[in-house]
């Protein structure tokens, strides 16, 4: 899992936990919620995702706190950040 260094201790064990439940190869938008999903409720007492908005017309889905999420992209799922004015950047990606 590439990640870059903006992204916080919390939120790489979170990702890389969520990367850890995925199976090899391409990675399918659901299993990659999923295991987000599920990442998040281990390591989080009463944690929880949320739809943080589109980026490029792609849903986001992550943290209301930190910003980082998850969104697909053309060959793989892409980690985001969300910035002060609300847009997202490509900090990396989930998976291959």
């Amino acid at each position: 899992m590439a990640l870059s260094r903006s992204v916080s201790e919390r939120d790489r064990r979170i990702l890389s936990r969520a990367h850890e439940k995925l199976p090899g190869g391409l990675v399918d938008w659901g299993d990659a919620v999923r295991a987000l999903n599920e990442a998040v409720e281990e390591l989080i007492p009463a944690g929880r995702c949320y739809f943080l908005g589109t980026s490029e017309d792609r849903p986001v889905v992550g943290s209301l706190v930190s910003g980082v999420g998850i969104a697909p992209g053309i060959d793989s799922i892409q980690l985001v950040v969300r910035g002060p004015c609300g847009s997202f950047t490509s900090v990396g990606r989930l998976g291959p």
